[in-house]
């Protein structure tokens, strides 16, 4: 389990905290009340034990703060004042429980196993999957009768896992989890402990594949034969909205789908060949993307393949006409492509989304020393910090398609950009939807209106650490996350409405099952004929747009929106597989504030979405 100890007696904080780890808990340790509720809001902890007297906000206040912003991770309070008035005063304040120093270790963590089973709902010790039985209190593990001695890292790693079960446990996660703030590992780090584990339980009678991989999003426990989870394991029911709950509820979405568009697909390769070339690359084009979002790789990259065949032929050419050799080209590649959809029957991996462009924190500022300060807090966060020198390298760079998590950057780096009014546009439209943190030295009116014309928060950054600034900025970041997004969206009075226009059924169906968590409004049209009174009669809070769809484009749909006095400030997107750079200039040369490539992940198209409406005043709450 993952535990924040803030104490400032710092010969007690270490002994408490060398004994948690001994009891294999990961701590964070901090001394004070206000890196508490920084560290708090920045990680998850499944426990937080707090002193009661703590410089700067007290143990008591940090209680009502938390409680008052909907944290409901379980507090012990420690103190020295054995009254009933600050016992009283403690509990009300959202403490779940109370000791008084000096205490007994061994009573220290029976009242940490009690807060942990109560909130977990835990009524037993015993953890168990299958013939795999791991108790909490004594940190003894067994397979069938035969124990398993192990480190620190793999009985919380096996712990972890055995918590969520079948549901997959990202390598993100499992880094938070398994070490403190002050450790970097990476992930290959992970891949090493899962390496061991699964050796050790392989030597007891574990079968090899007991601990699973799901390629590019985790591990999670194979639930066959012995190794089902008992019905009745309440630990073994994560809230729905569990990212590896949502992955497993998406590959079986994936499943349920796969036979109808099997069929839809094997029809349009059927009709391919007695069509014209526009005909032919729309199909070829519609495939792609279908077959990308289904997560069937090989199968989509045939069909881009095959676009990129039609792309060749004239748009007035007739099929009898087409060069021979191309045409036995096109007709090979239509046949792999039919052979390849035809012998997969189950979809058995989510799709391969981009690659998220980070965990970057850029930094921009003209102090020297200062960046590399900021650098190494950013090392302590399990970040990766990037330091420019000057704003147009960092334009650059955003155009060359690289974009941070964050960014940190002072008020005399960009002061250039104050003095040239397109340069100032073209950078803010640039980092649109990224967190930026601008330093100033002075505590003025004139510094935080420039912060706010630049588009990002204002720090002043004479009193602040560096570790302050960079939790700060953390803090920023947090909204782009799929707790972020979903704690963002619940300050809206009601559900935002998303408009989404593809003339592919199957892309809509998995939009709607990805955006569902987030609490989205989600309205979906195939035929742009009815484009404008769907609009009219949703009224959406944005658009989402294909670019290639019959009859009428993207494109067109995008001018047609913009040119009404109504709608010119409805934000749009758009959606596709297209990623060349004439294609997206074209889009924002229409009207667009956003672009996307197919596929994408429900959280990141939720982030653009939520990025574009903060941006426009009349729909903030």
């Amino acid at each position: 389990m993952k535990i924040l100890l803030v104490e400032d007696d710092r010969r007690l904080a270490n002994l408490v905290m060398r004994h948690l780890m001994a009891q294999h808990h990961v701590v964070d340790q901090v001394t004070d009340g206000a890196a508490g509720w920084s560290y708090c809001s920045t990680f998850d902890y499944d426990l937080l034990v707090l002193d009661l007297m703590l410089p700067q906000l007290d143990g008591i206040s940090l209680c009502q703060q938390l409680r008052a912003a909907g944290d409901t991770t379980p507090i012990l309070l420690l103190t020295s004042e054995e009254s009933s008035a600050t016992k009283i005063q403690a509990l009300d304040a959202g403490a779940d429980d109370y000791m008084v120093k000096p205490f007994d270790l061994g009573e220290l963590d029976a009242r940490i196993r009690a807060l942990l089973r109560r909130g977990q709902g835990q009524a037993a010790p015993w953890r168990m999957w299958g013939e795999l039985r791991l108790n909490p209190v004594t940190a003894e593990v067994t397979y069938g009768d035969r124990p398993l001695q192990l480190t620190s890292k793999e009985y919380t790693l096996l712990e972890l896992l055995i918590a969520n079960g079948i549901h997959v446990v990202s390598v993100e996660e499992i880094l938070e989890r398994l070490w403190s703030s002050e450790e970097f590992p990476v992930e290959s780090t992970v891949r090493s402990h899962v390496r061991r584990l699964r050796n050790k339980l392989q030597r007891v009678g574990a079968a090899p594949d007991l601990i699973s991989t799901l390629h590019g999003r985790g591990y999670y426990l194979k639930p066959s034969g012995a190794d089902c989870p008992a019905l009745d394991s309440p630990e073994l029911d994560p809230a729905p909205n569990h990212p590896g709950n949502l992955q497993m509820q998406y590959l079986q979405f994936l499943n349920e789908t796969w036979p109808t568009a099997k069929q839809a697909c094997l029809q349009e390769i059927q009709s391919f060949e007695a069509l014209s070339p526009a005909g032919r690359w729309a199909i070829a084009h519609r495939l792609a993307g279908t077959l990308g979002m289904l997560g069937l790789v090989e199968a989509g990259q045939q069909a881009k393949h095959l676009e990129v065949l039609c792309q060749q032929l004239p748009p007035t050419l007739s099929p009898q006409e087409m060069p021979p050799e191309l045409q036995h080209q096109i007709r090979d590649q239509l046949d792999q492509l039919r052979q390849q959809i035809e012998q997969t029957l189950a979809i058995t991996s989510l799709p391969q989304f981009p690659e998220s462009k980070g965990p970057e924190v850029w930094i921009l500022t003209e102090d020297v020393t200062f960046n590399v300060e900021v650098s190494t807090a950013v090392v302590r966060h399990r970040l990766e910090p990037r330091v420019f020198e000057t704003w147009q390298a960092v334009v650059a760079s955003l155009e060359a398609e690289s974009s941070p998590q964050q960014m940190i950057t002072s008020l005399e780096a960009l002061q250039p950009l104050c003095d040239h009014p397109l340069d100032l546009e073209s950078f803010r439209a640039q980092l649109t939807g990224i967190p930026l943190l601008i330093l100033g030295q002075r505590d003025s009116l004139g510094d935080r209106l420039q912060a706010l014309r630049l588009g990002g928060t204002f720090l002043l950054q004479s009193k602040a650490s560096a570790e302050q600034i960079v939790t700060a900025s953390l803090l920023a970041a947090h909204k782009r996350t799929t707790a972020g997004i979903q704690q963002t969206l619940q300050g809206y009075p009601q559900p935002l409405k998303v408009m989404l226009v593809d003339d592919d059924p199957y892309l809509l169906q998995s939009l709607i099952q990805q955006l569902n968590p987030f609490g989205f409004k989600i309205t979906t049209l195939a035929d742009p004929q009815h484009f404008w009174q769907v609009l009219q009669s949703v009224q959406p809070d944005a658009l989402v747009l294909d670019i290639k769809i019959p009859e009428i484009n993207g494109f067109e749909l995008c001018q047609v929106v913009r040119h009404d006095p109504t709608w010119k400030r409805l934000p749009i997107l758009f959606l596709s597989i297209l990623n060349d750079p004439e294609t997206r200039q074209r889009a924002f040369a229409a009207g667009a504030d956003d672009y996307l490539f197919k596929p994408v992940l429900g959280d990141e198209l939720a982030h653009r979405i939520l990025g574009r409406l903060e941006r426009i005043s009349t729909l903030l709450p």
